[in-house]
């Protein structure tokens, strides 16, 4: 599921793997987010960095994903969501930053809604590595 790739991902601490969060939401199967900042070669090379918002294993299929940059609603990219082959959905979403964009703020939220409620995941600048 995860390629690889050259380049440094926030972990926020946890120095085990691209995962930051991986909280369970339930309804009538489990839903779970994950969220991460990875900054490739490219990227790095570009002055860039992207937050990814991961939905994996969730069931009903509509989400809707809102990003906030220090509780400033930004806009970001998020793909239609996949049937997996267990039957449950998966969706992600991308919010692309400059270096400056990334230095100067401190808090990065991925809001998920979705039938079973709201759920938030906050990324703290100063925690990632």
């Amino acid at each position: 599921m995860w390629a690889a790739v050259t380049g440094h991902w926030c972990t926020s601490g946890i120095k085990l793997g691209p995962v930051i969060w991986k909280d369970s939401i339930n309804k009538i199967d489990k839903k779970t987010v994950f969220v991460f900042v990875q900054k490739s070669v490219e990227e790095l090379e570009k002055n860039k960095a992207t937050l990814v918002c991961l939905l994996s294993d969730y069931y009903p299929s509509p989400v809707t994903v809102e990003w906030l940059v220090d509780g400033s609603t930004r806009n970001g990219e998020t793909t239609a969501p996949q049937r997996q082959s267990n039957s449950q959905y998966m969706a992600s979403s991308y919010l692309s930053l400059t270096s400056s964009e990334w230095s100067s703020h401190e808090t990065y939220t991925c809001r998920v809604s979705h039938d079973v409620g709201p759920v938030e995941k906050t990324l703290k600048r100063s925690e990632c590595s």
